[in-house]
């Protein structure tokens, strides 16, 4: 199974994509009294899934579920949840009977502790816009979002410095670099040629990469028919100009020497 897949399924989201907040008194509400008030009681449970614990090939299957749910008109949930650095998170996918599919996020305590109200919210989000991703130290999440169409096939994210760094692989450009043929021991790319590339791009990212750590270099499949794609790890030494927790940075290269470029929004959002 793919370390990080697209699963498009050519819904179309109606609405805004705008973050819904919904109202709530100063009391805690819980996260299975918030689904029930949105799908009912009557749902066809697709999977609840750990933050830091997803597994690739489950998750996909939940979005399948998800897909077979709507088609016949049902209810469904597909929820990924764990604990934060300081309260009870939580997000997913929310089918209703009509048809309609909302993408939620919860959190506990957003305040940063226990005396403040839960938070939840929602969006419209079609099944097509769900992608499992794999993230910087081996996490694998949904999310919902534009980087999740019929054309990308994986999405890498990396946590920088305030931000957020998605490598996107579109079908198009994996379709144009070279297969490792089943009855080949070497890649098309050797591997100390992709860690050099890598080594370029990162120098071309971050002002300081002469500080940063060389971590790891892994082979990843990715694709049908399957293509295979080098990430280069690399983690930044302490501290960090933040303070706090260092940054670890996933690169990718294609088997023709393309490094994938990455897409750069603020992170946390505000």
């Amino acid at each position: 199974m793919l370390a990080a897949l697209i699963l498009a399924v050519g819904l179309q989201a109606a609405g805004s994509n705008e973050l819904q907040h919904h109202p709530r008194g100063t009391g805690k509400v819980s996260l299975e009294a918030h689904l029930s008030s949105f799908v009912g009681a009557d749902t066809i449970d697709c999977g609840t899934h750990t933050r830091a614990g997803g597994i690739p090939a489950e998750m996909v299957r939940s979005l399948e579920c998800a897909q077979r749910a709507r088609s016949a008109g049902k209810a469904f949930r597909i929820v990924q949840r764990g604990p934060g650095e300081d309260s009870d998170v939580a997000f997913g996918v929310l089918g209703r009977a009509d048809g309609s599919v909302l993408w939620f996020d919860y959190d506990s305590g957003p305040c940063g502790g226990p005396l403040c109200p839960d938070r939840f919210e929602t969006k419209p989000c079609a099944i097509s816009e769900v992608a499992v991703v794999d993230e910087a130290g081996g996490y694998h999440t949904f999310r919902c979002g534009p980087a999740a169409g019929t054309d990308n096939v994986a999405t890498f994210s990396s946590y920088v410095r305030a931000e957020r760094w998605d490598f996107v692989i579109t079908r198009e450009t994996l379709n144009q670099t070279p297969l490792w043929a089943e009855a080949e021991d070497v890649p098309p790319l050797p591997v100390r040629r992709a860690m050099s590339i890598a080594a370029r791009q990162l120098a071309g990212l971050v002002s300081d990469a002469e500080r940063w750590r060389f971590a790891e270099v892994s082979l990843r499949p990715i694709g049908e028919p399957r293509h295979w794609v080098y990430v280069v790890d690399y983690s930044e030494p302490p501290p960090s100009p933040e303070g706090g927790l260092t940054s670890r940075l996933a690169l990718l290269v294609l088997m023709d020497g393309t490094a994938v470029a990455p897409s750069r929004t603020p992170w946390p959002r505000h």
